[in-house]
């Protein structure tokens, strides 16, 4: 079965995966908005997505390792997300504290874009202001 979705919400997405997992069907891959199960028997798996974005490689890899080594599997990463399955409930750490890091991460990408924004502008104006801006 293929089903087209798009998500901004990690949470509903979870929820939609849980869903269809207590429905009888596991997410086997994902592709530009299209899920795609197979049957299963309901309720056989329990889904996790989180945000990868941040890690370093050897971070990612870890986690993936810790996911293994906890009876669970990494079904499929998407940008900065990762998708995760266990047959019994996933959890790596708790919702509220997983919660917290990814707003962290998000926070600090966004101060990076303000930051580059900022020095973006800053050159444009002294371009503006006629001093001459070089670059070290």
């Amino acid at each position: 079965m293929i089903k087209f979705k798009l998500y901004y919400d990690k949470d509903q997405e979870e929820k939609f995966l849980n869903e269809m997992s207590e429905r009888g069907y596991a997410m086997e891959k994902f592709f530009l908005g299209f899920y795609f199960f197979e049957p299963c028997n309901p309720g056989e798996y329990t889904y996790r997505v989180d945000l990868i974005a941040g890690k370093d490689i050897r971070e990612t890899n870890s986690f993936y390792d810790l996911v293994r080594d906890a009876g669970g599997e990494l079904v499929q990463t998407w940008g900065f997300w990762a998708f995760y399955r266990k047959k019994e409930v996933l959890t790596f750490i708790p919702i509220e504290i997983a919660k917290l890091l990814n707003m962290k991460r998000l926070e600090n990408y966004f101060l990076a874009l303000d930051f580059l924004s900022w020095q973006l502008w800053l050159c444009k104006f002294r371009n503006i202001s006629g001093k001459a801006v070089s670059f070290h």
